[in-house]
């Protein structure tokens, strides 16, 4: 697993002109289980999925987590 899937610098200009400018974009990655770390000297949000195989329980709470927070963004669009 490539932790750059996993990864979204804070101060990237893509992040800040498609998410981060608007009210609430950083919070949403929160929501989603992102934690804001310093990886590399770069501040990042962060996401860490739990292993399947010896954290099931834990990587549901993860997963379920993700799927909630998508579906609450895919409501917040079509409005």
């Amino acid at each position: 697993e490539e932790i750059k899937f996993r990864r979204i610098r804070r101060d990237h200009p893509k992040f800040l002109q498609d998410i981060g400018r608007h009210s609430g974009g950083k919070e949403v990655f929160v929501a989603a289980g992102f934690k804001l770390e310093t990886l590399d000297g770069v501040k990042s949000f962060f996401s860490k999925e739990p292993d399947l195989e010896s954290d099931m329980d834990g990587w549901s709470e993860w997963f379920d987590g993700l799927k909630r927070t998508l579906q609450i963004i895919e409501e917040e669009m079509i409005k």
